[in-house]
């Protein structure tokens, strides 16, 4: 499992969970640590930046909900069973991460 992240041409860590499965802890875990950062970055440089993430159950669970609201994190809707909408997929690595 990986989790990436990205905004205009700036791309963001990539983090690899190697072992076990992602659960709305580990995924609130991630946010914490990769996603704030980043978010705050993004404030400094443009209006009104917006986090995307699709449905998994991971990212709609109770616990993600409630965190991303507590944190007043702005989101946009993803709809379901639409990965043409899925723009981290289009994402291509720079070539030195490749190698």
């Amino acid at each position: 499992m990986v989790w990436g992240s990205f905004y205009g041409s700036t791309l963001g860590t990539l983090h690899t969970m190697i072992e076990g499965h992602n659960t709305a802890n580990t995924y609130v875990k991630i946010l914490e640590v990769h996603m704030v950062p980043m978010l705050h970055r993004m404030m400094d440089e443009m209006d009104d930046p917006v986090f995307m993430h699709d449905n998994s159950r991971v990212h709609t669970a109770k616990l993600t909900t409630a965190w991303l609201e507590n944190n007043n994190i702005p989101m946009t809707s993803h709809p379901p069973y639409s990965p043409d909408l899925n723009a981290i997929e289009q994402v291509q690595s720079p070539p030195s991460i490749l190698n």
